[in-house]
């Protein structure tokens, strides 16, 4: 089950899209291409270096500006599809994605150790 309820609308997107053949962002991406990058980036890599299936909350902070000011929501994500592809939201603006083709990728962090500082 995701934290993405059926009908709800979502951006969808294939990271690999965003980067060259040698999986680094070109220096020409437009700024709106570049934020999104980074956005979703982030979520990549907080979902997999936690490597958690429940839905987890992120320190991903939400990219929306309802009514032009910040959304106070942090985003949360899951690895679902059998660990293909990553689904987010924001529990407060109803922001949702579903992200794809991240295995690989700069962001990608599966299978590092990670030293949460408390061992």
């Amino acid at each position: 089950m995701s934290i993405l309820e059926p009908e709800t609308p979502v951006l969808v997107t294939d990271l690999r899209h965003y980067l060259t053949p040698d999986m680094r962002l070109p220096d020409d991406l437009p700024g709106p291409a570049l934020r999104l990058a980074r956005f979703q980036g982030a979520i990549v890599e907080w979902v997999t270096i936690w490597d958690l299936i429940p839905p987890i909350g992120t320190n991903v902070a939400c990219r929306r500006r309802p009514g032009r000011r910040p959304c106070s929501g942090t985003v949360r994500a899951e690895v679902v599809e059998n660990g293909t592809a990553i689904a987010w939201d924001c529990p407060v603006c109803g922001d949702a994605g579903w992200i794809e083709g991240w295995q690989g990728t700069p962001w990608d962090r599966s299978g590092e150790a990670f030293d949460d500082g408390s061992g």
